[in-house]
């Protein structure tokens, strides 16, 4: 962390605080603040183009917004309202999504009805709570506000009131008389709830029934539908804010409740569905819809239902990254991923998105906020206050839990009666801190602790959770340079075992809990019956039963003795020089003579451990592989964690049977506080042997504190054991030092198996590797293979057999002595026997299980390795009781590995590895052939003749049984005269194999090369030269070695090539995006080209031709389907469009046309202008063509393009027809062009005469054709 700069100049807190409570009519009026602060998460942008998108198709429908408190869920209301409700660019342009913000174009025009309602405080008495009542008020409401106000009817009154107006005066003036008559006044002074009051009763009395109004909901939405349809709208939108409230109001299943489902239902399933409306209903709400609701009939939109989605919207609220110093952010995440667990399932992208801050600040401050509790609003605030303090933004870590306590407004928000005993209990704690011993480091992490525990809690104040070490460790970000993390949390934590406010338990976490003042101290009752005890037998006694505690005493924690008894003789296994070597422990509380006699049977030790202080006569220990371990007196330490034992016991029972909420609490804190106690009794164990004396026959002097280096009686001995036995055993018979492993009595068995019975299993194997060369059995280059060196246990024995028969038990007492285990013996003694030198045999005792009479050098293989083998072992006596090597220097060529054998066993398995490497080379050839012809066909080369024949010639070598029909083809000296000539044409077959073997990477090579296209003098042209003249395949056949430097030449030039690639794409397509925007601009005039040519009558139609250009155009300068940067990887040309690096943009093709198109466009427009005449524009009535002639003569070609619509074209020729107006074109100008080829200064005046003369002709011969029209002549 010392090279990391602060947190706060890596970004910035946005400079006004995020309103956390957002006014959904005040968001709806500053819609611009709205649409361009709201921050798109993928789920939202989805749910956005959902709603925009059946908004653009004209499908209504519902949509339920669910989201807990805090969530944002007015934010999303307002700004998806803002969007359909006005869809003008200006707007638009305010969203921070692309994606979203293409919606557009399918609504652009749309005009949307909106009423946009909160139900929080909507319920009223003369209501009744009815959901239809406070939409229509909202209608209403909304209408006066668009000054329709009277024009739109819509509650029964007003229908009743509208029918009653727009009745005749036969039908109005009884109804008049009636009123007057029951209410004693004027109509018109009525209000309007008693006019359509006495209308209804009148009607009732005198027609018999209620006039044909609406009634039913289905009916009165449709028909306020239809009428604002009437009104110029396209469509309904309604938005329904904090529904819950009603929710809450109106219980499942009640009338109500019925009542407000028919309602919403009526809304957004019925009337779209069966009548087709365009109806969107929105609805936002803390809980889930109405069973009758869910599925088709509201589409259920869960906000912030991904928790990372919740992270990034509240961190993009409050700050902002400074983009150039994103290299440091990224060292944040490489120290936080390397160093803890909370990003290992996270990427990069994620930590820039929520950095200054550890995950688990948005999961506690999310849980708080989720209630509706004084905290629901706080969310944004509390973080945007973390970015304001300047000791956080000064550190080099992240923000922590923790570090939320600095914002005020959540201190604050402690006072309230959910908080306020939690808040208590917290702050007694934090002033309690400095009671506790504790440095400076560790008081502040017990105020980490503490703070995060307590805000954990409130985060889960409904269903309690406790944190474990590690998930404390990660969010506090604890770490240290010598002790790990977890173990400093774990340490503190042991620490505050007695703080009241923090339950630990290492298999169940940590919590927080909730203290109130007065509660009982179960430290200072302990504190009372520690005081008390002040025998030291009682201690004494305690010390020793606290040394045999077993796990289940003590939480899972090992004592020194766990799992011994007093004056128990308990078996052992020490490991010395690799060797494990068998013995005894005992713990005494007192010293006996028997102790000190003998070690006997299979036992190398025996160690006597006791629990106190006492005086030992070395004579007393005959063996010199006995060892007494006696401690020193008690340290006043350990007396004082005996005496916290015995307290803790003496309190445990004393509370075991009480009653009452004080013992309950006692007993808790008990159970708590014996794990501590335990431990510190187990840690003063070690101590006092430390300083004690370790006493052996011999005096050796062991250095205590060297032995008793851990609270592990198997460590101790591990260190003690091996000195006694490094005494006993000076001179060792066997280097078990060489063995490559530790030697157990099972690795006897696995050896005897490997060299004897040929055992295959992987632990005979490795068994033989690793003993049988040290115990010189075999030899290291062929451990498997029984083949004794000179040894001192075979030289012992032979020495014993000189002299006659061998009792095996007095050979198994005389090495036993020597330091070798009974396994060992065993093993040693039947390969003895197997050796045959000198020849001899064992003979068996009765009742013996083996399959043999009697173990020989041949029936070695036969016998059965049992556990105890020596027992029926009974004497060891004298016994009463002829090629491979010629083919060697051939087959060595094809397997290196071969040896020269002479014995059976090892001639087949000689032939058996030859064997194998022969049917592997066979089974390749096929596919060796297959891939050079596949490689010599695309590199365009011919596979040489010679190179199949090499391959031919293996294959039939190959192709045998067994080694003789290997070696005939040897025999003939012609083709092969010695293992030279058979050398040289296998290593040609090597080659051969090894660059078959990389077809596949020379194929791809080529073919990529092949497909490269550079334009001229580029960089990458002389690599692309080189590679190709390298990639030559009878040069690899020569030489395999070639292929590796030519890959790695190919690699770096595709990356060169890439690099190149992947700018030119970006650039062309850069260019050709602004090509094809100007191309589709032309759309329009070319259109008005068309049009004017219809008008014009003009053959051949100039817009015609230009539209084919413009469709030639179009196709090229579409974009690439593929996001830059492509990968050319795989193939050096883009896959979505195949671009070559010499490709450039038709930039000037495109510049010639839109001039080509702007001048048909003037020259069209100014016949246009011509062909106007007045006799035409007298036939303008209405004046359209005023404008058309303005924008003209103005030259407003865009303008012009806009105005001249199909309408305008009919209209036009329509007034051309009815001014008699009719254009021929007859050729003049070719007439003119076949009398005169050129033109001078001497027939100028000749040429203007003709002209006139041929006009004229032409003007007589189209009204000849057109008798009673006036005519023009097309000069086209």
């Amino acid at each position: 962390m010392a090279n990391m700069v602060p947190i706060g100049s890596l970004m910035k807190r946005v400079k006004d605080r995020p309103e956390t409570t957002i006014s959904l009519f005040q968001a709806l009026n500053t819609s611009r603040t709205t649409v361009g602060t709201y921050f798109f998460t993928p789920s939202i942008q989805e749910f956005f183009e959902k709603i925009l998108g059946a908004a653009g198709s004209k499908h209504g429908g519902g949509y339920w917004v669910q989201a807990e408190y805090g969530a944002g869920k007015t934010h999303f209301l307002a700004t998806l309202s803002c969007l359909l409700m006005d869809t003008s660019e200006e707007l638009w342009n305010e969203l921070k999504n692309e994606s979203v913000r293409n919606c557009r174009r399918r609504l652009e025009g749309k005009k949307l009805f909106p009423v946009i309602l909160s139900l929080k405080g909507e319920a009223g008495v003369d209501k009744a709570d009815n959901l239809l009542n406070v939409v229509l008020d909202q209608i209403k409401e909304e209408l006066g506000d668009r000054n329709l106000s009277g024009k739109i009817s819509i509650t029964t009154e007003d229908e009743l009131i509208n029918w009653y107006e727009t009745r005749s005066p036969e039908v109005k003036n009884p109804i008049d008389s009636y009123i007057e008559k029951q209410s004693g006044g004027k109509t018109k002074s009525l209000s309007p709830k008693t006019l359509a009051s006495l209308i209804g009763q009148y009607c009732q009395e005198n027609i018999g029934g209620p006039p044909p109004i609406t009634s039913s909901t289905k009916k009165r939405i449709a028909h306020i539908y239809n009428q604002l349809l009437d009104s110029g709208y396209d469509a309904l939108l309604i938005v329904i804010d904090e529904f819950e409230a009603w929710q809450r109001r109106h219980a499942v299943d009640t009338a109500e409740s019925a009542q407000d489902e028919e309602v919403l239902e009526t809304l957004a399933w019925v009337l779209p569905r069966d009548m087709n409306l365009e109806i969107y209903t929105i609805v936002a709400s803390q809980m889930e819809a109405p069973a009758k609701l869910r599925g088709d009939r509201f589409i259920n939109l869960r906000l912030l239902a991904n928790e990372q989605d919740y992270e990034i919207i509240v961190s993009q609220r409050v700050r902002e990254l400074i983009p150039e110093n994103q290299p440091e952010v990224a060292q944040y995440y490489e120290y936080y991923w390397k160093e803890f667990k909370f990003l290992k399932n996270s990427n990069r992208e994620y930590f820039y998105q929520i950095f200054p801050f550890q995950p688990r600040c948005f999961e506690v401050i999310r849980h708080i906020t989720a209630r509706e509790l004084p905290t629901a609003r706080l969310g944004i605030g509390v973080i945007y206050d973390c970015l304001g303090d300047s000791e956080i933004l000064s550190r080099t870590n992240l923000i922590t839990v923790n570090d939320l306590m600095v914002s005020k407004e959540l201190v604050d928000a402690m006072g309230t009666t959910s908080y306020k005993d939690p808040y208590n209990a917290y702050l007694a704690g934090m002033n309690s801190l400095s009671d506790f011993s504790l440095d400076d480091e560790e008081l502040s992490l017990a105020k980490w602790l503490l703070t995060t525990l307590f805000l954990w809690h409130i985060a889960y104040l409904d269903t309690p959770r406790p944190m474990s070490v590690l998930e404390l460790t990660e969010a506090t970000l604890t770490s240290g340079d010598v002790i790990k993390g977890e173990d400093l949390v774990e340490v503190v934590l042991e620490k505050l075992r007695d703080l009241p406010q923090i339950s630990y338990r290492k298999d169940k976490g940590a919590r927080f809990v909730v203290t109130r003042e007065g509660e009982a101290k179960p430290a200072q009752i302990f504190m009372s019956f520690q005081k008390k005890i002040t025998d030291i037998s009682q201690i004494q006694e305690a010390w020793d039963k606290g040394l045999l505690l077993q796990p289940q005493e003590t939480g899972g924690e090992e004592s020194f003795f766990s799992g011994y008894k007093f004056d128990e003789r308990k078996r052992a296994t020490v490991e010395f020089r690799k060797l494990e070597y068998p013995g005894e422990v005992i713990v005494t509380r007192r010293w006996r003579a028997e102790y000190g006699e003998n070690v006997t049977n299979d036992l190398h030790f025996r160690i006597v451990i006791l629990t106190g202080p006492e005086s030992i006569d070395v004579k007393e220990i005959k063996d010199f592989r006995i060892g007494v371990c006696v401690p020193s007196s008690l340290t006043e330490a350990a007396r004082d964690a005996a005496r916290d034992y015995l307290a803790l016991s003496q309190m445990e029972e004393a509370y075991r049977d009480k009653t009452g909420s004080e013992a309950e609490q006692i007993r808790s804190w008990l159970q708590s506080k014996r794990p501590e106690v335990i431990r510190d009794l187990l840690r003063k164990q070690l101590g006092i042997y430390r300083n004690g004396t370790i006493i052996t026959a011999h005096q050796l002097g062991i250095v205590e504190k060297n032995v008793f280096l851990l609270n592990k009686i198997d460590k101790v001995l591990d260190q003690l054991v091996p000195t006694i036995l490094a005494d006993a055993y000076a001179k060792p018979v066997v280097d078990s030092q060489l063995f490559k492993k530790n030697f157990s009595g099972r690795e006897a068995r696995n050896v005897f198996e490997g060299l004897f019975k040929k055992a295959t299993v992987p632990a005979a194997t490795s068994a033989c590797i690793n003993y049988a060369p040290a115990l010189k059995l075999s030899t290291t280059d062929k451990p498997t293979k029984f083949n004794p060196s000179p040894n001192k246990v075979f030289e012992l024995i032979e020495n014993r057999v000189k002299a006659g028969e061998v009792q095996i038990w007095k050979l198994f007492e005389e090495l036993h002595n020597q330091g070798l285990t009974n396994e060992l013996i065993n093993l040693y003694l039947l390969a003895f026997v197997r050796n045959g030198k000198p020849n001899v045999e064992i003979s068996l005792r009765t009742g013996h299980s083996q399959p043999v009479d009697k173990i020989t050098s041949f029936n070695i293989p036969q016998v059965n390795w049992r556990a105890r083998l020596e027992i029926i072992l009974d004497t060891l006596y004298p016994s009463s009781e002829e090629s491979w090597n010629d083919i060697l220097p051939f087959a060595k060529i094809v397997n290196p590995n071969l040896k020269m054998a002479t014995a059976p066993d090892d001639v087949t398995d000689q032939e058996r590895q030859l064997l194998q490497v022969l049917d592997d080379t066979k089974n390749q050839i096929p596919r060796i052939i297959e891939n050079l012809r596949i490689l010599y066909g695309k590199l365009a080369e011919d596979i040489p003749e010679s190179k199949i024949e090499v391959i031919e010639k293996i294959k039939e070598i190959t192709d045998v049984k067994n080694y003789g029909e290997f070696y005939a083809p040897f025999k003939d000296k012609d083709e092969y005269p010695d293992e030279n000539a058979f050398r040289a044409k296998f290593d040609e077959f090597k080659k051969l194999k090894a660059i078959a073997d990389q077809s596949t990477e020379i194929v791809t090579m080529k073919s990529y090369l092949n497909e490269v296209v550079l334009p001229e003098e580029n960089t990458l042209s002389g690599d692309l030269l080189t590679i190709g003249a390298r990639l030559k395949l009878n040069s690899l056949v020569e030489n395999p070695t070639l292929a590796g430097p030519i890959k790695g030449q190919f690699r770096q030039f595709k990356d060169s090539y890439q690099n190149q690639y992947q700018i030119h794409h970006r650039d062309y397509y850069k260019t050709l995006k602004g090509l094809f925007e100007k191309v589709e601009e032309a759309d329009a005039k070319i259109a008005a080209i068309i049009r004017l040519d219809k008008i014009l009558e003009s053959e051949p139609s100039l817009g015609k031709v230009l539209e084919e250009h413009h469709k030639g155009l179009a196709t090229r300068v579409v974009p690439c389907p593929n996001k830059d940067p492509v990968s050319v990887e795989n193939s050096p040309l883009c896959q979505g469009c195949r671009l070559t690096l010499t490709a450039t943009p038709p930039k000037e093709e495109v510049e010639e046309f839109l001039r080509e198109v702007e001048k048909g466009l003037k020259s069209n427009a100014k016949k246009m202008s011509q062909a106007l005449t007045k006799a035409i524009l007298e036939k303008d009535s209405g004046k359209r063509l005023d404008k058309l002639i303005k924008i003209i003569q103005v030259s407003d070609l865009v303008k012009l393009s806009e105005m001249l619509s199909d309408d305008m074209v009919v209209y036009i020729k329509k007034l051309f027809k009815e001014a008699k107006v009719i254009t021929e074109s007859i050729g003049v100008l070719s007439r003119i062009r076949e009398r005169f080829a050129y033109v001078d200064e001497e027939n100028v005046d000749e040429l203007i005469e003709a002209f006139k003369d041929e006009l004229k002709e032409a003007l007589k011969e189209a009204k000849k054709k057109n008798p009673g029209k006036k005519v023009r002549i097309s000069l086209q």
